[in-house]
């Protein structure tokens, strides 16, 4: 090897070292500056401490998360971030200590077995022709288990809903055989149990976690129709009920005047559950 060469050689040691002593002394700046304004620039009670800061396992960096993702992101001429060795830093960050999931949307679809009649008359409901309808305009709410109701919404044409829930909350859907409209044309139509000092029918899910993801639960009022006799509640019945009542109430306003009001109060009708012969 020539002179020439050994010198060149030597001087590329030289360069590659001074640049890995520069990027070690910028990463003990920025540690630096960061535990320097967490702890300087912030009120002494407020002082994070490691679960706060973001502790592993709580979201964020050791200590000064924050501090530390704004210094690197200077040093990295990047902004917010900033660029290569602030890529690095904001990478191991994780989260930059945030509090968690607080809300999760409950949602789904609510249908009931509509029975038709039959062809013929004399034979009354025909069973083989059950089909599943769409709950449409009905009331749902979402009920603590505890028994307060945490959100109320109505379903659309579809017999959809969505509700917003708290996390980790035990909880049911409930839907009412009850369809309310405040705006033009407003109507209100129950359909209520008079052998049960006029109780709301209604029909409700299993009690559930509300956990941490979204949810769908989608709910069915069924016929109680067994084969050949009832075997179950008759839960589809009272919404059968109230989906021919709000047809009547949508065909009076399409036919009539649009911004008719049905009725002027609440219009309750009653259904008896048949008492077994």
């Amino acid at each position: 090897m020539t002179v020439n060469e050994t010198l060149a050689l030597y001087s590329n040691y030289l360069v590659y070292g001074a640049m890995a002593a520069f990027t070690v002394s910028m990463i003990a700046f920025a540690a630096s500056f960061a535990a320097m304004r967490t702890n300087e620039d912030l009120p002494a009670e407020s002082v994070p401490t490691d679960a706060e800061a973001g502790a592993p396992g709580a979201g964020g960096v050791a200590v000064g998360g924050d501090a530390l993702q704004q210094a690197v992101g200077h040093l990295g001429g990047g902004g917010e971030g900033g660029d290569g060795l602030g890529r690095g830093v904001v990478g191991f960050q994780d989260g930059g200590g945030g509090g968690g999931i607080t809300t999760v949307t409950i949602s789904g679809k609510a249908t009931y077995q509509r029975v038709p009649f039959s062809t013929n008359a004399n034979l009354g409901l025909s069973y083989a022709s059950t089909s599943e309808q769409p709950v449409r305009e009905a009331i749902v709410e979402l009920i603590q288990s505890g028994g307060n109701t945490l959100a109320t919404t109505t379903t659309d044409d579809n017999g959809n809903y969505s509700l917003t829930a708290p996390a980790n909350t035990s909880v049911f859907v409930r839907v009412q055989a009850q369809s309310r409209r405040t705006t033009t044309a407003a109507r209100s139509i129950r359909v209520l149990n008079n052998t049960n000092g006029n109780a709301l029918y209604v029909l409700d899910s299993a009690t559930f976690s509300s956990g941490v993801t979204n949810q769908t639960k989608n709910l069915l009022a069924g016929s109680g129709w067994g084969g050949t006799s009832y075997t179950g509640t008759r839960s589809a019945a009272p919404f059968a009920i109230l989906d021919t009542l709000l047809a009547s109430a949508q065909f009076v306003v399409a036919n009539g005047n649009s911004t008719l009001d049905l009725p002027g109060r609440p219009a309750a009708v009653d259904w008896t559950l048949p008492r077994p012969s």
